[in-house]
């Protein structure tokens, strides 16, 4: 861990670059979360072992969450998901897209990224393959951790994943080629609401572990934080 100062059917599209393949699947159609729902999903959350620890972080809503690996000379099996296990903790999200990205280079770095309202996304990531050092900061007004980033190294070896709430922006940058990185997204690709700020602002200061990382352009014009008027607000459950 690492923190700092400041029935349903499914498409897919591809997208190439020089530096990698990004993947993303959605669901054509969604259910909408209703709370008597959620109430009938309650009623049996604690009549289980949990398949993962979900671990909070000094950042309000930002967990890390490592699962229940199995091994045997086989192989792995592994949950990377489990709705009981996240309603259990309070966690109430219904993702309703699924991405995936592979950078074929070391030091490929995408980021840092967000959707604005009201196409603000939550985001739960993992590595498959490969790793990442992955970072988050947040941009929430009012939140006791405004500008300010936590990082944590996610692997194909860890299993490790963050859960990130809306209101944060998310970046990583590649520790091994051929890096594999999947996350879901509780909220559908809106380009209109694309947005960004830049990689090394020395007002966040991320200490990246690259010097010269491999950016697409769109990455590396993005805006610096004094100049972006963040759209989230911080609301204390």
């Amino acid at each position: 861990m690492y923190a700092g100062s400041l029935g349903f059917g499914i498409a897919s599209c591809a997208v190439n670059a020089g530096r990698g393949v990004f993947l993303y699947n959605f669901r054509v159609c969604q259910h909408p979360w209703a709370p008597s729902a959620l109430a009938g999903r309650q009623q049996n959350v604690n009549h289980r072992d949990e398949v993962m620890e979900i671990i909070p972080t000094r950042f309000p809503g930002l967990w890390l969450i490592q699962p229940r690996v199995f091994q045997d000379n086989r192989g792995f099996f592994v949950e990377t998901y489990n709705e009981k296990d996240f309603i259990s903790h309070g966690i109430y999200y219904d993702f309703v897209q699924d991405n995936h990205a592979r950078s074929e280079r070391k030091g490929v770095l995408r980021g840092l990224h967000f959707q604005t309202p009201p196409a603000a996304q939550a985001k739960l990531v993992r590595v498959t393959r490969g790793a990442v050092f992955d970072v988050v900061v947040d941009f929430r007004k009012g939140s006791p951790t405004y500008g300010k980033w936590y990082g944590e190294e996610l692997s194909g070896k860890n299993f490790r994943q963050l859960l990130i709430p809306k209101g944060f922006a998310h970046g990583y940058v590649t520790l091994e080629p051929m890096t594999e990185f999947q996350y879901k997204v509780d909220a559908f690709y809106a380009p209109e609401h694309d947005a960004g700020v830049l990689w090394n602002d020395p007002t966040i200061a991320i200490p990246w572990p690259v010097d010269q990382p491999v950016l697409s352009e769109k990455d590396q014009g993005l805006p610096l934080m004094k100049d972006f008027e963040s759209p989230f607000v911080y609301s204390p459950v």
